[in-house]
């Protein structure tokens, strides 16, 4: 159900350029103000994308002062790329 949950989150490409961007940072996290000229949409829309993400437990969130900082969740990310390895994907419990 997890798999299921993070596959649709990040079946927008907004939301794959904006994790994208995230783990190709130092310390993979970034600032919704930094993130909105990225994918050249607004800071409320962006923010719609971060909370599906959120939601799904790719990123977290933590409040640095009037701005909020998101950070991917290493785990989530290689739980999805353990699952998805051809020699390892069991879908036998889903179909």
């Amino acid at each position: 159900m997890a798999l299921a949950v993070r596959l649709k989150a990040l079946a927008d490409p907004t939301r794959l350029q904006l994790l994208a961007y995230l783990l190709a940072q130092p310390n993979q996290e970034a600032c919704t103000c930094d993130l909105a000229p990225i994918v050249k949409l607004s800071e409320p829309t962006v923010s719609h994308h971060l909370k599906k993400l959120e939601t799904s437990g790719i990123l977290t969130k933590e409040r640095h002062g009037m701005s909020v900082h998101y950070r991917v969740v290493p785990e989530a990310i290689h739980a999805i790329a353990r699952t998805l390895d051809a020699g390892t994907l069991d879908l036998s419990g889903v179909l």
